[in-house]
Order: C-alpha cells, then sequence, then structure tokens
C-alpha cells in the first residue's frame, strides 16, 4: 500500500463483507478478502485483520437471548420475580449495556432494580451528572438520586442522552420498579 505520511498514526479501513448468517465460511470469506487487498496492493507485511465478535459469534449461531440470560441470573442468584437486583457502575451505553440491563429487569418483573452510576462520569468517561452541578450538590461523597437532579444536568454533552431516565425506561419495560442513583462509594447501591 502506498506509504502515509509520517504524521498518520495506525489508521483502520472498514471492510464490506456482505452478510454472514449462520454457517457461513467466515475463514474463506476472510481469504478472499485478503486476496484482493493484496492484489489492489493495500495489504503489507505486519497489517492485522480484524474481525467484530458479533460477526463471529453469527457465523458459529452463538447467540444468548435475553429471555436466556434473565432465566440464568434468576437460578443463579436465587431471585424471586420480587426480589431486589443491584447494578454498581454501569457504562452509559445504549447499544452495550442496555440489553444486559434489560435481561436483569426481566429476571425480576415484580421487584427492583437499582443501578448506581458513579458521577460525575461513569467507568469509562461518558459524563452522566454535570461537573458543576455534582461538585455544588455534595461532591464525590454524595449519593444522588435521578429522580432529585434537574433534567438538564444529567444530559450527556455528545449523545443529548439521559443515561439515567433511558436505563430507567429500560427497566420499567420489563415491569420491576428502576430505582438511578450516583455514588463513588460502592456500597451506596445497599439502599
Amino acid at each position: 500500500m502506498k506509504t502515509l505520511p509520517g504524521y498518520i498514526g495506525p489508521a483502520a479501513f472498514g471492510l464490506k463483507m456482505g452478510i454472514f448468517v449462520p454457517g457461513s465460511d467466515l475463514v474463506g470469506e476472510i481469504a478472499s478478502r485478503s486476496e484482493e487487498l493484496n492484489r489492489d496492493g493495500l495489504l503489507d507485511d505486519g497489517d492485522v485483520i480484524c474481525i467484530t465478535e458479533s460477526v463471529v459469534a453469527r457465523v458459529q449461531n452463538n447467540i444468548v437471548t435475553i429471555d436466556r440470560i434473565a432465566a440464568e441470573v434468576k437460578e443463579k442468584l436465587k431471585l424471586k420475580d420480587t426480589s431486589t437486583l443491584g447494578v454498581v457502575y454501569p457504562i452509559a451505553s445504549r447499544n452495550r449495556f442496555s440489553v444486559i440491563l434489560q435481561a436483569l429487569a426481566k429476571a425480576v418483573p415484580k421487584g427492583k432494580v437499582v443501578v448506581q452510576f458513579s458521577y460525575p462520569n461513569d467507568e469509562v468517561g461518558n459524563q452522566v451528572v454535570d461537573p458543576a452541578y455534582a461538585a455544588t450538590h455534595g461532591g464525590p461523597d454524595a449519593v444522588l438520586y435521578h429522580r432529585d437532579i434537574p433534567a438538564e444536568m444529567l444530559v450527556h454533552p455528545i449523545t443529548g442522552i439521559d443515561y439515567g431516565e433511558y436505563y430507567g425506561n429500560v427497566i420499567a419495560r420489563e415491569g420491576a420498579q428502576a430505582v438511578i442513583l450516583y455514588a463513588n462509594d460502592p456500597s451506596a447501591v445497599m439502599v
């Protein structure tokens, strides 16, 4: 491949590969696409080809349903429909964590799910509470409840999503009661 200028670091290119279904020949497709890349001068020694885990799982038909996760959580934790389940320090993510949260709520459909975010940012740095608001309302040792915080103080500056509200709605759709709180002491989830 044409050498990139020295001021460009590692670069990644997405490749169009079509649709993969259970049983697809993933290895063959990767080999075929690699041959095309090499023929077109786009592949050099030392280059790395990565395949997302979701494609591998789909080809292997290794997919877990929300119902299965809920049943396993319920069984392993010996939960009743009316139990309370605590979740400490999830990430603010619609596509990564919310599906897991849905399964957790489904495990206690007449119970309660307490979700505790760290604040002002989640575990990976996503803002969940406005830092100025957090600093003036008790600082890092306070326990803040979603219901008590003005809505505009909870909006993520990039996505525009209030993740506490979003997660509360995910829980409510499964019939469970949601308690959303923000605290930097993990024991606060024991409300």
